[in-house]
């Protein structure tokens, strides 16, 4: 678990490498091995191979929102106004590559 803030995208990976590093390098519960080593000395030999699209349903390549009855859509934990003419329809979000704004 983990109980800290992060402040973009950047810091998230390195909060994941560190945690699969340190995880690969403990010993396992469930098999009482060190996943590291057990990968290196038994598992390497016989990779699965994994589908092209496995990732494909965690990124969402269309970003939509159903505008409210109070001219709002909510996106990100944030409540954007929007204007009256698209209340219950759906609309299309654009993020920039600094996704600071919508």
């Amino acid at each position: 678990m983990y109980n800290d803030e992060f402040c973009d995208t950047v810091d998230l990976i390195n909060i994941v490498d560190e945690l699969c590093h340190d995880l690969n390098h403990e010993v396992s519960q469930a098999t009482n091995k060190v996943p590291i080593f057990n990968w290196e000395n038994e598992e390497k030999e016989y990779p699965r191979k994994l589908l092209d699209d496995l990732l494909v349903p965690y990124f969402e390549e269309d970003i939509t929102r159903i505008v409210s009855k109070e001219s709002t859509m909510i996106f990100c934990k944030c409540k954007y106004s929007v204007d009256p003419c698209y209340i219950g329809y759906t609309v299309g979000i654009e993020l920039p590559d600094d996704e600071q704004h919508i």
